[in-house]
């Protein structure tokens, strides 16, 4: 059998004894592939979420084996999976190519998958490896950063998009009691005031800590770890379901909500935001998402249904800043 980890595992030290939401086993996300385990830890314990989002550098991947045998998985695509798995590779590179603007990094994932799904469904997987091989080329950034330019929707569509992104929260079933107040106030906080005072708004905290101020590796570095921890945990899982394209819309929505959470969160504290409480906002929202056995399969039927998840209109919201 061989296995895959980050290398955040092996530092990772369990604080059971004071924990709301004790593991029943290490480690605390485990994936099987046909000959492959995977495993990771998740954002939904406050010690892991300091690990993952706290690492300043790119996240690695190890690998191992030992002599357990596996047993072969019924109607299992291995083309499919290796295919995943190859493409996967491709976007975390992508997505740890810091020269790069971290949104463009994001958008140009989304059009990857895009692609792949369209290529799936014509049982073309030969046109996917073909997709990979200039993938993460620089001229074809570049050049995709400028068609990229030409899709920036209006501050008042931005702003009702996210808004419909947001209220998601309320499909969802309720893990923790004050989740829902939590998610209420921050809704308040960022839009009843209407479209141009949320604008402005959200102007002055990326001038202030975020993607346009002098905090920019920071705040990259945090989005970048958010879609490296969904890209890693959730894409391969299509070999299953087939559903390729919505891994990477529900990665990208949920990194955008986290940080719609920490824009209310700094609004509402007289704009001032230190990094544990962004730890803090993450795991709660991963405990919403991740410890309800219905919630991971609501997400996706939105994703997969809902015309504000779609990929082509979340790249919109990438390009505007």
């Amino acid at each position: 059998m061989r296995y895959r980890i980050p290398h955040y595992l092996n530092e990772f030290r369990c604080i059971e004894t004071r924990c709301e939401t004790p593991c029943k086993e290490e480690p605390r996300r485990r994936k099987e592939f046909e000959g492959l385990r995977e495993g990771a830890l998740s954002l939904s314990c406050i010690e892991a979420a300091k690990l993952i989002l706290g690492c300043k550098e790119p996240i690695r991947f190890f690998e191992f084996e030992d002599d357990e045998e596996w047993e072969p998985i019924e109607q299992y695509d291995s083309l499919l999976a290796d295919t995943l798995m190859l493409a996967r590779e491709e976007m975390i590179k992508l997505l740890q190519s810091r020269e790069i603007d971290i949104y463009i990094r994001m958008s140009r994932t989304l059009s990857l998958v895009q692609k792949m799904q369209e290529a799936w469904e014509r049982s073309d997987l030969s046109q996917i490896a073909s997709m990979l091989e200039t993938f993460g080329n620089m001229d074809d950034m570049l050049e995709y950063q400028k068609k990229a330019e030409q899709w920036i929707p209006g501050e008042n569509e931005y702003c009702s998009t996210m808004r419909k992104l947001f209220r998601s929260f309320y499909k969802l079933e309720t893990v923790k009691e004050d989740w829902p107040e939590f998610v209420k106030r921050a809704e308040f906080t960022l839009y009843v005031e209407g479209q141009r005072a949320y604008e402005e708004k959200r102007q002055r905290f990326h001038k202030s800590i975020g993607l346009k101020s002098d905090s920019y590796d920071t705040w990259s570095c945090l989005l970048e770890q958010l879609m490296v921890y969904e890209v890693y945990g959730t894409f391969c899982d299509a070999v299953y379901d087939g559903h390729i394209v919505e891994k990477i819309q529900a990665a990208v929505v949920k990194t955008l909500l986290v940080q719609e959470l920490c824009i209310a969160r700094w609004a509402e504290q007289e704009e001032h935001l230190d990094f544990n409480e962004v730890i803090n906002i993450a795991c709660r929202m991963a405990k919403e998402l991740e410890l309800s056995e219905m919630n991971p399969a609501r997400f996706y039927k939105l994703c997969e249904k809902l015309p504000a998840f779609g990929a082509s209109q979340l790249k919109g919201l990438l390009t505007f800043l």
